[in-house]
């Protein structure tokens, strides 16, 4: 009996390492997201940009389609979110804020991406005629 309790206190020992190790990691990837915040906002309408916008900037833009205003998007705080919507649903609404890279707002009825992305402009990787 004596041996088998210094089994299980060693296994003991070695779960509750490798669960440290994971807090940590999750910790560290947790950190690293918040410090990859992007600093622009692209807005896409049926594949195609509306437009891009400063995430410092505090604005709300209307996003127009057939010269009707289909979704409003607010920029606050750094943070950019979906403040109304004409579809149905209104999905896109409770999606959320969203301020780091590759974070996504969409909404399906009336075409409209929403997606963080850095100041840069994009590079294009191929282009065809």
């Amino acid at each position: 009996m004596n041996g088998m309790s210094k089994y299980v206190r060693k296994n003991d020992i070695i779960l509750l390492s490798c669960i440290a190790v994971l807090i940590f990691v999750s910790f560290g990837l947790r950190i690293h997201s918040m410090m990859n915040n992007g600093s622009t906002i692209e807005i896409t309408v049926d594949g195609k940009v509306y437009g891009r916008y400063a995430l410092e900037q505090d604005q709300r833009i209307p996003v127009e389609i057939d010269d009707e205003t289909k979704n409003i998007v607010v920029i606050a705080d750094g943070e950019a979110y979906m403040a109304e919507a004409s579809c149905p649903d209104k999905l896109c609404i409770h999606q959320g804020r969203i301020e780091s890279r590759s974070q996504s707002i969409v909404c399906l009825p009336n075409r409209v991406i929403v997606t963080v992305v850095d100041g840069e402009e994009p590079e294009i990787d191929s282009m065809t005629d």
